[in-house]
């Protein structure tokens, strides 16, 4: 056995730096390995050498394996899976139901208040219909429209959480 390190499946995979899905890639492809019960057992010489003649035979076809790309590749993946949980922990994101029923919630009160402004108006509509005010009309109806919109647009989101609503000590 050549010399080097034994590794399982998921420590060969971080050994170097590929997902265990590319590890399990090789092993189907052939890659050298043995078993201790059922353990799977990977000597690091071995598969590293096994993969340098993979590529050598391969030539330079977009399939070959290139453990540089590959190792950036993850990188970036776990800085981005870094970045994400880190943005979680400062509360810039939201769960997905959370947007999807605050959403919900936005289109059902913008509907309530519109929906009232007719009924509500009815008298001064027809007053102002009679005396012939369609200027009148359009303002008062813009009126309204406005300030459904204005309650809509400072609508605060409320957090089901009351530990997350604020610090100890804060007030208000």
């Amino acid at each position: 056995m050549a010399k080097g390190s034994i590794l399982n499946r998921s420590e060969l995979a971080r050994f170097c730096g590929v997902a265990p899905t590319t590890v399990d890639a090789w092993l189907a492809a052939g890659c050298p390995h043995s078993r201790n019960g059922k353990n799977l057992v990977l000597n690091s010489a071995e598969v590293v050498s096994w993969l340098r003649k993979r590529a050598a035979e391969e030539g330079t076809g977009e399939d070959n394996l290139d453990l540089a790309k590959e190792r950036a590749r993850l990188a970036r993946e776990q800085a981005d899976k870094a970045a994400i949980g880190n943005a979680r922990l400062r509360g810039e994101l939201l769960p997905a139901d959370d947007v999807v029923t605050g959403w919900e919630g936005a289109i059902i009160r913008c509907r309530e208040l519109l929906m009232t402004i007719p009924a509500a108006l009815t008298d001064e509509i027809m007053g102002l219909a009679m005396a012939g005010d369609g200027p009148g009309i359009r303002a008062l109806l813009d009126d309204r429209i406005c300030s459904a919109l204005h309650e809509l647009a400072n609508t605060e989101i409320e957090s089901d959480d009351e530990d997350t609503d604020s610090a100890p000590g804060d007030e208000g």
